[in-house]
């Protein structure tokens, strides 16, 4: 980053310091998109070790990409966030990881983000791990389970143990209904999201 690239970031960073929040419009006009920014603030964070600000803008990182993973800004924020922190700080890089996983099927129709796959290989690499069902949390939050439904015996996909307050579940075809204990004895293989 250039000087006049980093003048936002250090802005933010001192708004936060004064005021324990910063905005991605504030004084200064020449703002990297709001995904990108906050990766760039987050880093900078680490790098003068201020933890509350890592976790602040971590929180508005993924908020901005879990909406707004499918604008044109989104790949430049994967790059920033693979290029910006270490391998070992998981962030910024899981959320952007799970994302990708919970959109792929729409992303890698995208080509910005094809250029990506291209240009960014711890990225690639980790995204094709992901796909490919590597043992990683990522990959875990992102899997999905397929059901057989043993009256209609159509198949159908969700992760019935992401509400525990629901004790049953509907079959979305035939809209029979089995505990989700019972739904396990029907499950056929897991699925990417």
């Amino acid at each position: 980053m250039t000087i006049d690239e980093k003048a936002p970031v250090v802005e933010a960073v001192l708004t936060y310091l004064y005021n324990f929040n910063y905005e991605t419009g504030m004084l200064i006009t020449s703002r990297p998109p709001p995904m990108v920014f906050h990766a760039q603030v987050y880093a900078m964070a680490e790098m003068y070790g201020i933890q509350s600000l890592k976790t602040y803008s971590k929180e508005k990182f993924e908020t901005t990409i879990a909406t707004g993973w499918n604008l044109e800004a989104f790949p430049s924020s994967i790059t920033e966030v693979f290029s910006t922190t270490p391998e070992t700080d998981r962030g910024l890089r899981d959320p952007v990881i799970k994302v990708c996983c919970e959109n792929s099927k729409a992303l890698v129709a995208d080509d910005g983000f094809k250029v990506i796959l291209r240009e960014a290989p711890g990225f690639a690499a980790e995204f094709a791990e992901v796909l490919a069902g590597g043992d990683t949390v990522v990959v875990k939050e992102c899997l999905l389970t397929v059901y057989e439904c043993p009256d209609c015996g159509r198949e159908w996909h969700g992760n019935l143990n992401e509400n525990p307050d629901l004790p049953s579940s509907l079959c979305p075809y035939c809209q029979i209904e089995y505990d989700n204990e019972d739904w396990a004895r029907y499950t056929r293989r897991n699925k990417k999201r």
